[in-house]
């Protein structure tokens, strides 16, 4: 029987409140990942910023011989054009290294004794002439950063009794400047090398343990022991795996630890690194991400449930950009992300 408020003088019933749900915040980092390879497969990539965008470069070491691959990437993450063959290689590991040079690319690879070098247009296409950096046996190219006028390879000789790591100079058109630089006297464990415009941070055996050195030939300094040293223009970051923790090191300041996690790989605006996975919290190994200062919080790049193997980082104005080595389906490929935070 309805109630008649009117003419009874009941309470009618109210409808009930109408509940509006908070505004859903928009995430304050906004992320894209992609796949580069596709059905070519891919290892060891790198990655280069330019004045329009990324470009990727990788070693496809399918059933023929070894090929070198580029592709361009927008800020969005999405690509700019068709992935393209630079070289053949005639070894397999011949590790490309993509730099920025001009309004273009240089990559910077290692085959048959030699450090091979050809410059790429915006969109990872090559033009020029192929030239040879350094010849010797067993030359191999570690590292490689543009300057203002050329840039610098990192090599060594790994069958030199001990090995050494150098440093060579180059003009824009690919041309020696100088003789080779002794990076360091002392013999290394591991070829890790990164670099940075004129600045490197490289391993170095002290005693029978690997330590993180920083600098320049000529004037460097021991951070202690750690593993995957990589330096910017005014920090490094390496790893120490018995803390399985990342340290961060401003010029002047002291390390500290900034996240769990493993290969770094530091920019100025931002530090990648990934968190191994194995455990039900965590099955799947995790490429993460933080914008610099080091106080701002992780970001969850991407899941990899067949590890990371190989990672590398480059930046543009509020981008981050990364590229990584992946086992998917017994199959390893090449994955490109960015990173864009408010």
């Amino acid at each position: 029987m309805l109630c008649l408020a009117v003419t009874l003088g009941c309470k009618p019933t109210l409808p009930p409140p109408v509940v509006v749900p908070p505004p859903v915040p928009e995430p304050r980092c906004r992320i894209t990942d992609v796949e580069v390879s596709g059905s070519l497969g891919g290892v060891r990539p790198s990655l280069a910023a330019g004045q329009t965008g990324f470009v990727v470069s990788w070693e496809d070491e399918g059933d023929a011989a070894p090929r070198i691959m580029a592709r361009p990437y927008g800020d969005d993450g999405q690509p700019r054009g068709p992935a393209v063959m630079v070289a053949t290689s005639e070894t397999p590991g011949a590790e490309p290294r993509v730099l920025p040079a001009g309004d273009g690319f240089r990559v910077v690879w290692s085959a048959g004794g030699q450090v091979r070098t050809l410059a790429l247009d915006e969109h990872g296409a090559p033009r020029g002439d192929l030239g040879t950096l350094a010849a010797g046996a067993d030359v191999h190219a570690l590292a490689v950063s543009a300057l203002a006028s050329g840039f610098v390879v990192a090599w060594w000789a790994w069958s030199q009794k001990p090995a050494r790591q150098w440093l060579s100079l180059f003009d824009a058109e690919a041309q020696p400047r100088g003789a080779p630089l002794l990076l360091s006297a002392a013999p290394i464990l591991d070829a890790a090398v990164s670099l940075h415009a004129d600045r490197a941070a490289w391993l170095e055996m002290v005693g029978d343990l690997d330590h993180v050195m920083v600098g320049t030939p000529r004037k460097h300094e021991d951070l202690g022991v750690g593993t995957a040293p990589s330096v910017a223009t005014r920090r490094v970051a390496w790893a120490k795996p018995e803390e399985n923790a990342v340290w961060l090191r401003s010029d002047g300041e002291a390390g500290r630890a900034v996240a769990h996690g493993l290969s770094p790989r530091l920019g100025d605006q931002g530090l990648c690194y990934f968190v191994e996975g194995g455990d039900p919290e965590r099955p799947a190994d995790e490429l993460r991400c933080r914008t610099l200062p080091a106080k701002d919080d992780e970001v969850l790049v991407a899941t990899l449930p067949g590890g990371v193997l190989n990672l590398a980082l480059a930046e543009r104005p509020g981008v981050l950009g990364v590229a990584l080595q992946t086992d998917q389906d017994d199959r390893m490929k090449v994955r490109f992300a960015t990173v864009r935070c408010r």
